[in-house]
C-alpha cells in the first residue's frame, strides 16, 4: 500500500514550491543556485546568563530538498530581493537550536532558520 501521507507531503510541497515562492539565492562559498522558497518565521526562546528570558526572531526559508545540490549547514547564506536593496541572510540559529531541520515528515523540505546580516550594494 502507498504511503498516502508522504505522497501528500510531496504534493503540497509541490504546491507551497509553485504558488508561495519568493526566489532567492542561496549560496556555500563559490557554489550559489536560485531557489523557490516560502518565507516564515520562527521565535526562539532562550535564557539569558542572569536567568531572563529572551525572545528572538529568526526568518526561516522553506525549499524543497531538490532544489538545492546539497544538503543545507549553518553558515550558508540566503540572499533575498527587495527592490533594489538585496538582504543577506545567514543559516544560524540562537541558544544550539537547529540551524537546519526538515520542513516536513516526508523529508521533501528543509526549513532554514536565519538571521539577517547586511545589504548587498
Amino acid at each position: 500500500m502507498p504511503d498516502l501521507l508522504a505522497n501528500a507531503s510531496r504534493w503540497l510541497t509541490e504546491q507551497r514550491r509553485l504558488h508561495l515562492r519568493t526566489d532567492v539565492v542561496w549560496s556555500r562559498g563559490a557554489t550559489s543556485v536560485t531557489v523557490p522558497a516560502t518565507v516564515g518565521r520562527t521565535t526562539f526562546a532562550t535564557e539569558s546568563a542572569t536567568g531572563r528570558v529572551e525572545s528572538h526572531q529568526s526568518r526561516d526559508y522553506v525549499v524543497a530538498a531538490s532544489d538545492l545540490p546539497v544538503e543545507p549547514r549553518e553558515g550558508d547564506r540566503i540572499a533575498e530581493t527587495f527592490g533594489d536593496a538585496v538582504h543577506l541572510h545567514e543559516v544560524m540559529a540562537p541558544g544550539g537550536a537547529p540551524a537546519v531541520e526538515w520542513a516536513d515528515a516526508a523529508r521533501s523540505a528543509w526549513r532554514l532558520h536565519t538571521k539577517f546580516v547586511g545589504r548587498q550594494a
